[in-house]
């Protein structure tokens, strides 16, 4: 929202950073521009007041610029953007504008599906021995982490299956050697181990194709694993998509351990391993809290401005003479009164007509 005092013909966009929504406060943002080549971002407290939590962002070229944690002053370890990418476009010194990320979050909300079955439970890739393997090693901890890389499809895995050949020890460095080729034969890398510790074995292996050079293939599939157990030099093991995904929860897993997990940040205070941070279930408990807490207030302040209006009702009604009780008794004593007095002329009249006639 930009302040209508401001003089430059550009705006801001505001969009949160892929994979830094956890860094996101609850809070809006003023933004200033100091000059030609600065800018601040301020978090705003509920109030809409100015908080002492501000990042002053530089472009050496002017404006329009784009900003994101990446544009981090020294030293970087103290600084991030809230989470927040920016585009300003064509500003003038002393030019405010107020962001808003978070306001229209519940609107957008909606739901997807109400069918169970439409929820993905299943791990996309599964990953199996060879039943003429002579050790008894083991594919575990199939992980998924990015699934716009080149090697998945909406229902594939490119190239697929992979597999996954130990090798052995090499007798030159007494390294552990793992293949790993796809259906085609091509060799996609070699990962190797100082130890029997077969841990994320993607990790280990350098993708020769990758752009830029000396990425990881977990970097470049977007996906790694772990080999358990003593597997035998020649011993062969299969990454697969897990086509139907029959007896598998583990993306299920994945999902409920999400509501534990800290991605949520309290407020804009310095950020950093999980201090300013909680969970989603402590998230909604201290929603709910708020919401509650902020109700009750509202009530008793209903409750108390009725009474309040209630008495200066009264105290208007005693002072201006309008006691709608006290009338209503007035009106009847008038009304008893103007009988009376009626009363009063019938009979003087019957009298002065008596006398009249008696002096005939």
């Amino acid at each position: 929202v930009a302040f209508a005092a401001n003089t430059g013909s550009g705006g801001i966009n505001v969009e949160i950073e892929p994979g830094r929504s956890n860094q996101l406060p609850p809070n809006d943002f003023l933004v200033e521009v100091i000059d030609a080549n600065n800018i601040t971002i301020t978090a705003l407290d509920e109030f809409g007041r100015p908080t002492a939590n501000s990042r002053t962002l530089n472009s050496p070229t002017g404006f329009p610029a784009d900003f994101d944690a990446s544009d981090a002053p020294v030293p970087p370890s103290d600084f991030d953007l809230f989470g927040l990418k920016l585009q300003v476009g064509n500003v003038a010194v002393d030019d405010k504008f107020v962001l808003k990320p978070l306001s229209a979050a519940t609107r957008s909300m909606q739901m997807a599906t109400n069918r169970a079955e439409d929820v993905a439970l299943a791990g996309p890739l599964r990953g199996e021995f060879t039943s003429a393997n002579l050790g008894n090693g083991r594919i575990d901890g199939v992980k998924i982490f990015a699934t716009d890389t080149p090697a998945f499809t909406s229902s594939s895995l490119v190239n697929g299956p992979y597999t996954v050949t130990y090798q052995g020890q090499d007798s030159l460095d007494n390294k552990f050697v793992f293949s790993i080729t796809d259906n085609t034969g091509a060799v996609l890398g070699e990962a190797r181990f100082d130890n029997n510790n077969f841990n994320n074995v993607l990790s280990k292996a350098i993708d020769p194709l990758s752009n830029p050079p000396g990425q990881s293939l977990k970097d470049t599939k977007g996906f790694d694993f772990n080999i358990t157990g003593v597997p035998r030099p020649g011993d062969t093991f299969t990454i697969a998509f897990n086509e139907n995904g029959f007896n598998d929860n583990r993306n299920g897993l994945e999902l409920s351990a999400l509501q534990n997990a800290s991605l949520v940040r309290r407020n804009p205070e310095p950020f950093g391993a999980g201090v300013n941070q909680y969970s989603l279930n402590q998230s909604y408990a201290t929603m709910v809290g708020n919401i509650g807490e902020r109700t009750r207030q509202a009530r008793t302040a209903d409750e108390a401005n009725t009474a309040i209006l209630e008495q200066t009702t009264l105290w208007y009604e005693s002072l201006s003479g309008v006691n709608l009780d006290e009338e209503a008794a007035d009106l009847v004593r008038f009304q008893q009164s103007y009988a009376a007095a009626a009363k009063i002329l019938a009979t003087s009249q019957t009298v002065f007509d008596t006398l009249l006639q008696a002096v005939r």
